[in-house]
């Protein structure tokens, strides 16, 4: 395959290794500063969509939680990154506002957060205290919030609350749309080639070796390769040792009928939402595998979650595997994004959880790296070096 020649520019020559969410918005906001971008993707994809079917973007539903994710937080977890999931949800924001057809798969719709014991209580009550210290609207309620049918939701609700900023992205038309939007600022996307090796000269980056034996001269690469990078390149970059596969599955089912939900609706176990005639939920975690088998076990006990979470709702029992991916961890659960390695070498990796939420924040932060100036402040506590 011949590479496309990218627009003439006067920016850099880039190379982005991974089509998946990162990788695009990277793309998407170097060549929007007048860098000549080539995205390189082991993957193919259907003629009508430019995306990496086993991306991260694929273990979860396009979640923009930039503060209900608390719940989900345990020991060792990095302490600043609440901070950063808080830039992401505004960058979002500011990209959905840049590109109007963004807002028909970027939706703004909210969450709530359920809480039905002690411990429960603890992680909800800290999400909304996430809210209040970043001055993001929020609402806490002892039991359900006024007007929810208590039926539906049920009577062992102990605490709950709504966070009306947040958000989720309908995962395979965003990243079309924004492989789109990197394409008309002069970006290309390669399909089905693999970057097996950065090439340098003098500690300078020179290019990349692909597995067809070919070369592309490239004067910055960027890594957001996920947890997917060949053997050889996770050889020649330390950030990329640091990170552990973990395998993520969404489950789906028909809606009841009758049946409106209008947040998505998330307890420390199960997050659910409505897009449709289907109800959607995940996502299964599972740290240390790396295969994308469907196990339609593990996402019957997901629905079984939804179910506890509803018990007023009559739901079909049939389910569906949406969509398998491979988040890239990180062991303390925040991504590595920075300069590392020879001149010109960005990695942009390790989102975890957070992929999609943190993927324009990332690009912008990427894009100022190419650039050669210093990303915002609130980076500076998520470099690639810090676990060395």
């Amino acid at each position: 395959m011949a590479f496309p020649a990218p627009r003439r520019s006067s920016g850099p020559r880039v190379v982005v290794v991974g089509a998946g969410v990162i990788g695009l918005c990277c793309a998407l906001e170097i060549a929007r500063g007048g860098g000549a971008v080539t995205v390189i993707d082991a993957d193919a994809a259907p003629a009508s969509l430019r995306i990496a079917p086993r991306a991260a973007a694929f273990a979860a539903a396009g979640m923009l939680g930039a503060f209900s994710e608390a719940l989900h937080e345990g020991p060792g977890h990095h302490r600043r990154l609440s901070d950063l999931c808080w830039e992401g949800l505004k960058s979002w924001r500011t990209l959905v506002a840049s590109d109007p057809e963004l807002s028909g798969f970027v939706r703004f719709n909210g969450a709530l957060l359920l809480a039905h014991d002690e411990a429960d209580a603890a992680r909800v009550s800290r999400a909304a205290d996430r809210a209040k210290r970043h001055g993001a609207p929020y609402e806490k309620f002892e039991g359900l919030p006024p007007g929810l049918d208590g039926r539906l939701y049920g009577a062992k609700v102990k605490l709950s609350v709504r966070l009306p900023g947040e958000g989720a992205a309908s995962v395979e038309p965003t990243l079309a749309r924004l492989a789109e939007m990197a394409l008309s600022f002069g970006a290309s996307i390669v399909r089905e080639r693999e970057v097996v090796e950065v090439a340098a000269s003098n500690d300078r980056v020179s290019g990349v070796h692909l597995d067809d034996g070919g070369a592309l001269p490239a004067d910055i690469v960027v890594l957001a390769t996920g947890a997917l990078a060949p053997a050889s390149l996770v050889a020649g970059c330390v950030a990329l040792q640091r990170l552990t596969p973990a395998k993520g599955m969404l489950g789906g089912a028909p809606a009841p009928q009758a049946f409106d939900l209008a947040e998505t609706v998330r307890t420390p176990r199960i997050y659910f939402g409505r897009e449709g005639e289907q109800i959607f939920f995940g996502a299964t975690s599972e740290p240390g595998r790396a295969d994308l088998d469907a196990d339609p076990e593990a996402i019957a006990a997901l629905h079984l979650e939804v179910r506890r979470t509803l018990p007023g709702a009559r739901f079909d029992l049939a389910t569906t595997v949406l969509s398998v991916g491979l988040r890239p961890l990180s062991p303390d659960g925040a991504p590595l994004v920075g300069r590392t390695g020879p001149d010109g070498l960005i990695v942009a990796v390790g989102h975890g959880r957070n992929g999609w939420l943190l993927a324009p924040v990332t690009g912008v932060a990427v894009a100022a790296l190419a650039s050669g100036v210093d990303p915002a402040p609130v980076w500076r506590d998520f470099t690639p070096d810090r676990f060395a």
